[in-house]
């Protein structure tokens, strides 16, 4: 699904933009995040070899739409492989097959090369925001987006 809702969301091509941050990760086990306009794609890694993809666009200065995945993540030294457990798209696609991907990391950037284009994700040193109001859902192919509870998935 992450695959899939980049693609729903990023018409065209995707832009880096350099790395402020001082913090240069030797590992990917961060949070990571991509803007474009009133939408961001998060990724969240953890060490213990989950992660949480999120796509966020705002509908207001207090609200956003959330679509998200959680499941597994094998990391090598060049690809990582997603197996999604749960998402709030599992009403529209209730079967999210595993999906790898390659990356490399430099200077705070993690690129991640999908089959569909790659994306450029920069660490994530915002703090999370506390008077947000997310309606979780699934942005489906037209666009529009459907609010709906994260559920499981098969593969």
């Amino acid at each position: 699904m992450l695959k899939g809702f980049i693609l729903s969301v990023l018409v065209t091509g995707l832009v880096a933009c350099g790395s402020s941050s001082p913090a240069q990760p030797q590992s990917v086990f961060y949070n990571w995040i991509f803007k474009n306009g009133d939408t961001a794609i998060g990724l969240n890694l953890y060490p213990n070899n989950t992660y949480i993809a999120q796509t966020l666009r705002t509908t207001s200065a207090s609200s956003a739409q959330d679509q998200i995945q959680t499941g597994a993540v094998t990391i090598t030294p060049s690809t990582m492989t997603f197996q999604p457990w749960e998402s709030s798209c599992a009403h529209v696609t209730p079967t999210q097959p595993v999906y790898t991907a390659g990356y490399s990391l430099s200077n705070g950037v993690l690129d991640l090369a999908l089959s569909t284009g790659t994306i450029v994700f920069q660490l994530n040193m915002a703090p999370p925001s506390t008077n947000l109001l997310l309606s979780n859902g699934c942005f489906v192919q037209d666009g529009s987006f459907q609010p709906a509870p994260l559920a499981p998935v098969s593969n």
